[in-house]
């Protein structure tokens, strides 16, 4: 009886608040942008803040509010916590920022796209969108948002080891962040810090760690004060103050742990173990090495600074005559290169190795070889012991032939299968796009739009009306090529079929060549005409006027 009259009182509470959401709720079907904006920052809970977004998303759509509905997706985007979600919703971005034809929008849109890419670590992909929102957000009067595109280009271009380009960038930015954002300021002011460290002028990394101690004091950040002492510590390595390095960045190191900043965290293990191998400290520094590649193998996370680290590991184990072990970090330094040159194709000039891929391959060749033959000699001894003992030496010659005669075709199988396996894996991608996209491909062939001058990626998902992912997936899948050899034979096959039908283009130069078929140097040109013919474009119009012309 008393639990029949309380309980309507209990409910009364929780009754009243889901009353007032469901009110603010529907208020909102008539809410303006800005309206929906404030209420999704107070919504009581994401999952209700989702909901008025989407209502948002979709009144815009039915109002089409472009801006609006850029606005929503972009309200979606910074509230969804998968990856694959956050760029579908860029996306979306970008197609309703350039239904509004605003350059700030759509430059805006730009920059986001890129941020997200660089938080997934593909610089490359990154900087591209960047230089394409600078395109628009040029065009506009907007500070902030001018400073803020600076800053985003500046930190790829020292990511990818521009430093003196992005130094020039970072002083801007620090210049006008210093009035607008006391946390933007000290971002850049720590990034300038960092970038002449990797110059080699300690004394201006010094000048700026201490302009920003001294800030993040006043400002009350303990976190950049953190990092500041973490830059100065990397810096002291250099300046062979390796006591006062190790202290530094070991006071550094639990802030970097609780903010999961696993790119800092790995260079600061590197540096701490570099110092006490400085110091003498072999078996601590190596403790670091080992645990750097732990790190960096688990996050498959690489870059230029932290390439040697393997190169020390495989020094150190050569030196132990630990064959196996040396292969290991071999294999693992040639796995880093591979990372490198993929994601670094703007500096893979500037990587300073003491290891070029050739002598990592031959490298490689001979720790195999030698372990092979040691194992081999095992094995043998092995196998004769066997054979004394149970009297079987007629038959031992037959059973190692036929092991390796079954090695080898289950090698020769396992690696059919696999090579089958990657062509005709099904692709994540929903059977209505794949049509459309091989239906734009097709039309994409027969007007010949790849004759356009310096096709990329980018612009061939814009052509193609996708996404360079989903472009590259069926590139690979349908027409069995990556997309810059894909690209590149339909040039070339264009021009060899030119060169048989037209006798003027025999009379062409390489130049001339290059530009009928689009490529931005005749360098590019050539290098493609060699690898889809598989030889020059000046023997192959001389074997050419031979076959038709009979030399004349």
């Amino acid at each position: 009886m008393l639990l029949r009259t309380c309980l309507p009182l209990l409910l009364l509470p929780f009754t009243a608040m889901w009353a007032q959401h469901y009110e603010d709720f529907r208020d909102s079907l008539h809410d303006s942008s800005a309206d929906f904006r404030t209420r999704c920052e107070k919504a009581a809970t994401p999952k209700l803040a989702l909901a008025i977004a989407k209502m948002w998303l979709a009144n815009a759509k039915r109002d089409r509010n472009y801006i609006a509905q850029s606005d929503a997706y972009q309200w979606l985007l910074y509230s969804s916590d998968k990856t694959e979600d956050r760029f579908a919703y860029s996306d979306s971005v970008i197609y309703a920022s350039k239904k509004t034809g605003q350059n700030e929008k759509i430059g805006a849109s730009y920059l986001t796209r890129g941020s997200l890419f660089y938080n997934e670590k593909k610089h490359i992909q990154a900087l591209d969108h960047f230089l394409i929102a600078d395109q628009y957000i040029a065009r506009c009067e907007n500070p902030y948002l001018s400073n803020k595109l600076k800053y985003a280009i500046a930190q790829t271009k020292k990511y990818l080891g521009f430093d003196h380009e992005a130094i020039a960038l970072f002083k801007e930015c620090a210049a006008y962040f210093e009035d607008e954002n006391d946390r933007a300021y000290l971002n850049t002011i720590h990034n300038l810090a960092m970038c002449y460290t990797n110059i080699g002028d300690n004394r201006l990394c010094t000048a700026y760690t201490q302009i920003g101690l001294t800030a993040s004091l006043d400002y009350e950040d303990s976190e950049m004060h953190s990092y500041f002492m973490n830059a100065e510590g990397v810096n002291q390595y250099f300046l062979n103050n390796y006591d006062a390095s190790l202290r530094l960045l070991q006071s550094s190191l639990p802030m970097l742990l609780k903010k999961k900043d696993f790119a800092n965290e790995i260079r600061t293990l590197f540096y701490m173990g570099k110092a006490n191998h400085a110091l003498g400290n072999t078996a601590i520094a190596f403790d670091f090495f080992d645990l750097v590649d732990k790190q960096m193998r688990l996050k498959q996370y690489i870059r230029p600074d932290l390439r040697e680290n393997f190169e020390l590991l495989i020094d150190r184990y050569r030196s132990k005559k630990n064959l196996e072990k040396e292969l290991y970090y071999v294999n693992g330094l040639i796995a880093a290169d591979s990372a490198l040159f993929a994601d670094f194709k703007y500096l893979s000039q500037k990587i300073e190795k003491n290891y070029d891929t050739k002598a990592l391959q031959q490298e490689k060749s001979r720790l195999e070889h030698t372990l092979f033959l040691t194992k081999t000699i095992y094995v043998a001894a092995f196998l004769l012991l066997l054979t004394i003992l149970f009297f079987i030496v007629r038959h031992y010659r037959i059973k190692v032939n036929k092991l390796k005669l079954t090695f080898e075709r289950i090698f020769n199988e396992t690696a059919t299968k696999e090579h089958d396996i990657l062509l005709k894996k099904e692709l994540n991608i929903a059977p209505e796009v794949i049509d459309e996209l091989l239906k734009n491909l097709k039309k994409f062939e027969e007007k010949k739009k790849y004759l356009e001058r310096d096709l990329g990626q980018i612009r061939l998902a814009d052509i193609l009306h996708s996404n360079i992912k989903y472009v590259r997936q069926v590139i690979f899948q349908y027409r069995g090529k990556k997309t810059f050899t894909y690209i590149n034979d339909l040039k070339i096959d264009h021009i060899v079929l030119l060169l048989k039908n037209e006798k003027r283009f025999r009379k062409y130069t390489n130049q001339a060549l290059a530009d009928e078929a689009g490529f931005g140097s005749v360098q590019n040109f050539t290098k493609a005409f060699a690898a889809r013919t598989g030889t020059t474009p000046g023997h192959f119009i001389q074997e050419l006027v031979i076959e038709i012309e009979g030399g004349n």
